[in-house]
């Protein structure tokens, strides 16, 4: 009984060693349809983009430079601040002092019929030359205004009466114009002035409120940009590293040190 025994064992043990050979080429078989049905990962190439031939590397500066440079809205502003200015100087100019000049020739011939008139030919010729320079303003203070004009003049006459020829009769006038109750605290020139000031004043803010929200754009542009960038080179460098590590796999997989399971998952 106990021979039959260990002979049947004997048997069965001799067709396990048998079968094990064509177990292990069939698990091996197996492996190698399923690791050929995963292809490799291909590195990753950054396509180019449509339009942009080159790259340049511009600082924050450079960039509000370049902002501030080429923006038309800035230059609209530059063109009212402007326009305030003058606008600011001509409302100045209402108080400037005004000089002026008048001059003037004259020659008169009266016919006379009797040598009483003053001439025995028979005519009384008359000649003048008169200037009047005037000078005249208004004043910043209590709507005062002044007007100075100084007038000069030559006569000549053949008048035989004329005991004094030629003549130089001059005159100076000084006239001051001052309000007591209508434009005494405040006339249209003050008014005017007040203003362009407040016009001034106002463009000014204008411009550099518009400067700073360029140069804000501007500065959150440009940082929005160096983190897509960055962002974009830890992106390529994530799927480098991911490739490195699926290729890592593959060669653990081979040495039979990882399921074909887990290339699938890396992939």
């Amino acid at each position: 009984m106990l021979r039959k025994f260990i002979f049947q064992a004997l048997a069965v043990i001799l067709c396990f060693t048998l079968a094990m050979p064509s177990f292990g080429q069939a698990a091996q078989t197996a492996t190698q349809a399923t690791t050929t049905l995963v292809p490799p990962v291909r590195p990753f190439r950054l396509p180019p983009r449509i339009g942009v031939f080159g790259e340049a590397q511009i600082s924050l500066q450079q960039a509000l430079s370049m902002a501030l440079a080429n923006n038309n809205d800035i230059d609209a502003s530059k063109i009212d601040k402007e326009e305030a200015v003058y606008t600011l100087t001509g409302a100045r100019g209402a108080f400037d002092p005004v000089i002026g000049a008048n001059s003037q020739w004259q020659k008169q011939v009266v016919p006379i019929a009797s040598s009483l008139g003053g001439s025995a030919t028979g005519a009384v010729l008359t000649k003048i030359w008169q200037t009047d320079p005037t000078l005249s303003g208004s004043l910043p203070w209590f709507g005062g205004s002044y007007k100075t004009d100084f007038s000069s003049q030559r006569t000549y006459s053949n008048n035989t009466f004329a005991t004094l020829n030629p003549q130089f009769p001059s005159s100076l006038n000084v006239q001051f114009t001052q309000p007591l109750l209508r434009g005494f605290r405040y006339d249209p020139n003050r008014r005017a002035l007040d203003l362009a000031k407040k016009n001034r004043s106002l463009s000014d803010e204008q411009f550099r409120q518009r400067v700073m929200l360029v140069v804000q754009q501007t500065e959150q542009a440009y940082w929005e940009l160096v983190y897509s960038y960055n962002n974009l080179q830890v992106q390529l460098e994530a799927v480098e590293i991911a490739r490195q590590q699926d290729e890592s796999n593959r060669r653990q997989e081979q040495q039979g040190l990882l399921a074909p399971i887990d290339v699938v998952a890396a992939q």
